[in-house]
């Protein structure tokens, strides 16, 4: 039970008169009886005594607080890095000025939430929401109000659940009234929105825009009403007013949330072309390029799809650029209107972009609506950093020795090889932060795992829950909360997973739930070849890249890989076959191969890349209890005994090179010295003098815990 007797009691020390709702473990607003999403929440909320009664519903995991009038209170979100320097940006104040009020976190590092009493006949005056953003167009302080709530107690998706901050309980003080100056940003004017400020730019762009508004039919899908405001917002600031007279068609029209949502638009790479698309799609209108003033004719104006085309007519470029958008829309299209794919990639044939191309600019726009760095130009300075500026992502282990946290990997071999057990069983590590084969995960890397099993059709789930069984975790609770598998389903009437436009937005908005450590697709050329992609000369690449950085922001993602004809030729990188890019994008490379020693057959591991980490072979088999090297040196467990070496060494005054911690530490392969160095370094325990080693201060620490019995202080 997610509410427990302890949290419920925490809850009846809240004000009598705050409304309550239940909450799913996503944050969202649930019906108790059914689990279904809640969207009228805010006409069916619960005092304390309420929600106490839903403690035995399986659906409620987190209760949320109705914000606004209902409860008479807003909310200040600190959301993260940047919020403290941002509210001293907006308010010219720090935020301890703020009076001592109740708050609460989720426990993520620089994340809390204050709640503030407002006086009644103040609320018509403010709005429901206000947000700024950092650079990145990430929302780090929010001040939310009516029409908004905020859970307060149970599951989080990230973390272990909501608290109270010390001495900020309902328990320990009273909510404190809003200061004056905290409200000002939630004011509204008597004119808005039709302020000065907000007339249209003398943009080219902006009659265009107007006039293909005047096409889409106001829209209640809160996705697409939100698009076409990007999408407007995109071509001048100055059309807010329009996009409120446009919403104002829309059954739940709200002009608060329209200037909440169009102060928050930043450049998202929705263009004019969605306006375009919708006006196609749902108005069947195309716009043309007004005709220029010619001798004998009248000036030209917009005309609908019928009329032919005359020289003033957009130009090829951005024709190009526009069936791009509308194709990208048509593949993010949950009904899959494929006869209007093919025509516009027929009007994309027609203007000189071939097949392959066409996949390949989807991607790159793609990557352009979502904010990844795919492109391959930029506008900023000249290169040039210093090698001591800090890092903005530095390779970090997730399972040391095999996988990068963070980063894209590939594991190959033929059919029979073992690579599904094997990532079956890195999986397994990571789910419960046990050991695998000769390396240790450290616990603040454990996640869950999603698997995509594209390759074998509706068996792939039968088969992945064999290999879990054969690793003896079949029936482990942990292994079953943490992996998550999707596969072909035929009564569900789901295909399998393809690296479609509209698989990817399945992806990114799965791993937007959080909590994930690995992603495993199985197998590449599988999920390519449903996404109409030719692994040997189409845009192989450019879709790994996009991989890298959609999963990348997230967590690790690893390739599974046959090669062409289920077979590997030979050992080495180029053994992959395909594209070339299969082998050298990722950031490490795996090969599996099925050899038939004097014991009977086992598998050969090659680590033939990893960012790092030194090269390194060794043969393993699956024995009773678990995996056994049976042939090869793999990488032992020195840290302890290297950071002792490198300290009585340097106090005697004798060198501490490589070669001489090797004789030092007898008994004691080179590669496992070297490859624990390298571990040391990348967690900053030891650094380089030169050709010497030294132990830094954060390795003095370790070792004197070490000393004290704490056998694995890095963990």
């Amino acid at each position: 039970m997610t509410l427990t007797p302890e949290l419920l009691a925490e809850l009846q020390q809240v004000d009598s008169d705050w409304r309550l709702i239940p909450c799913d473990g996503l944050k969202r607003p649930v019906d108790p009886a059914t689990g279904d999403m809640k969207t009228d929440w805010s006409h069916h909320t619960y005092d304390a005594d309420g929600i106490a009664e839903l403690a035995d519903s399986s659906f409620v995991k987190a209760v949320g607080l109705v914000l606004g009038e209902a409860s008479g209170v807003i909310a200040v979100d600190f959301d993260g890095t940047g919020a403290v320097a941002m509210f001293k940006q907006v308010y010219g104040r720090i935020w301890s000025d703020l009076p001592p009020t109740v708050a609460w976190s989720s426990g993520v590092i620089n994340r809390r939430q204050m709640a503030f009493r407002v006086a009644p006949d103040l609320w018509p005056h403010l709005r429901g929401r206000r947000v700024w953003h950092n650079d990145a167009g990430r929302i780090v302080l929010e001040l939310r109000g009516t029409g908004h709530q905020s859970v307060i107690a149970g599951a989080h998706p990230d973390t272990e659940g909501y608290r109270w901050i010390d001495g900020r309980c309902p328990a320990d003080l009273q909510v404190a009234d809003a200061p004056d100056w905290l409200l000002w940003p939630m004011l509204k004017a008597a004119t808005e929105p039709a302020a000065a400020e907000h007339q249209p730019a003398s943009d080219a762009d902006v009659p265009r825009a107007q006039e293909l508004l005047k096409h889409i039919p106001p829209l209640d899908d809160y996705d697409r009403w939100l698009r076409v405001g990007m999408a407007l917002h995109s071509v001048s600031a100055g059309l807010l007013s329009d996009w409120v007279d446009w919403s104002k068609g829309c059954s739940n029209f709200n002009e608060d949330e329209c200037m909440a949502k169009w102060q928050s638009f930043k450049s998202s790479g929705t263009t004019i072309g969605t306006l375009h698309y919708l006006a196609d799609t749902l108005g069947g209108f195309r716009y043309r390029r007004p005709q220029e003033q010619k001798p004998g004719k009248s000036s030209g104006a917009a005309v609908d799809a019928g009329t032919a085309d005359e020289p003033g007519e957009i130009p090829r470029d951005e024709q190009i650029q526009l069936l791009l958008d509308q194709l990208l829309d048509h593949h993010l299209d949950p009904i899959d209107p494929w006869a209007k794919q093919q025509a516009t990639r027929a009007e994309l044939w027609n203007l000189g972009v071939r097949g392959d191309a066409i996949d390949d600019r989807l991607m790159y726009a793609l990557a352009e609506r979502w904010g990844l760095p795919l492109q391959v130009g930029h506008a900023g300075a000249r290169r040039g950093r210093s090698i001591k500026d800090p890092l903005d992502s530095p390779a970090e282990d997730l399972l040391p020795g095999f996988l990068l946290w963070r980063r894209d990997h590939l594991l190959f071999g033929a059919g029979g090889a073992g690579k599904t057990l094997a990532a079956a069983a890195m999986g397994v590590a990571i789910i419960k932060g046990t050991p695998f084969l000769d390396q240790e995960i450290a616990p603040d890397r454990t996640g869950r795992v999603l698997w995509i099993g594209s390759d074998g059709g509706e068996g792939a789930r039968a088969m992945v829950a064999e290999y879990l069984e054969d690793l003896g975790a079949a029936d482990d609770p942990e292994v079953i909360g943490g992996f998550t598998i999707w596969t072909a389903e035929g009564s569900d009437k789901l295909p399998a997973w393809a690296c479609s436009p509209r698989g990817l937005l399945e992806l990114k908005e799965e791993l937007e739930t959080g909590g994930y450590g690995l992603v495993v697709i199985d197998s590449l050329k599988a999920v390519l070849e449903l996404a109409g992609i030719n692994f040997g000369i189409g845009p192989v690449g450019t879709l790994m890249r996009f991989m890298q950085a959609l999963v990348g922001r997230h967590c690790s993602l690893l390739w599974l890989h046959h090669p062409a004809g289920g077979k590997a030729a030979g050992k080495g990188l180029q053994a992959a076959a395909g594209s070339q890019n299969i082998n050298q994008i990722p950031s490490a490379v795996h090969q599996l191969t099925r050899v038939v020693s004097e014991r009977g057959p086992v598998n050969e591991w090659s680590v033939h890349k990893l960012r790092g980490s030194q090269s390194r072979e060794f043969s393993y088999r699956l024995a009773e209890d678990g995996f056994e090297v049976t042939k090869g040196e793999i990488t032992g467990n020195a840290r302890s005994a290297i950071l002792d070496c490198i300290e009585l060494r340097t106090e005697a005054g004798v060198p501490t090179q490589t070669h001489l911690i090797v004789t030092e530490l007898f008994g004691t392969s080179e590669s496992t010295v070297r490859n624990n160095l390298t571990w040391l370094r990348k967690r900053g325990l030891v650094r380089k003098d030169g050709t010497a080693w030294r132990l830094t201060d954060k390795g003095r620490k370790a070792l004197a815990l070490i000393s004290q019995g704490v056998a694995k202080p890095w963990v």
